[in-house]
């Protein structure tokens, strides 16, 4: 297998998630309830049952949205895991999970959080979406037991 990532992973700012802050600057913004607006914010799962990352997920519009984390209780190299042991895991083994490769897949690392934002284009119609993402995050946990 060649270094060379086969999903598009780069560095930046993602902003995905605060739907919290959203909501409170749009409550600032108008005295009139949120309705529809509300339900168009992505709902993000929070998956902690990992020993290598933490992880939140949500569908937005056709896409899963995944934010991964390092669990709390990490007691490695964060620097040398992150910008390389991850990476190089998420790029495997999402390839294989997904059945696919850039542009549908897209990773990138947020220095602002410290994490790494992932997208997969296009998988608004797989009947068990937290059965997938669980089977996405088991296999990318077990590929970072063996390289850690």
């Amino acid at each position: 297998m060649s270094n060379d990532p086969k999903i598009s992973i780069g560095t930046g700012t993602v902003v995905e998630g605060g739907a919290a802050a959203i909501r409170q600057q749009q409550r600032r913004d108008s005295n009139i309830g949120l309705g529809a607006i509300a339900e168009a914010i992505p709902q993000f799962t929070t998956e902690r049952g990992y020993t290598t990352f933490t992880a939140e997920y949500a569908l937005k519009d056709s896409d899963i949205v995944v934010h991964f984390f390092l669990p709390a209780d990490y007691r490695g190299d964060a620097g040398n895991y992150w910008a390389v042991t991850f990476p190089r895991a998420l790029d495997a083994v999402a390839r294989n999970h997904f059945a696919a490769e850039a542009p549908r897949l897209q990773a990138k690392y947020t220095e602002e959080l410290k994490s790494w934002w992932f997208r997969a284009r296009g998988y608004d119609r797989v009947v068990d979406m937290p059965r997938f993402i669980r089977g996405f995050f088991d296999a990318l946990d077990a590929a970072l037991e063996v390289r850690a």
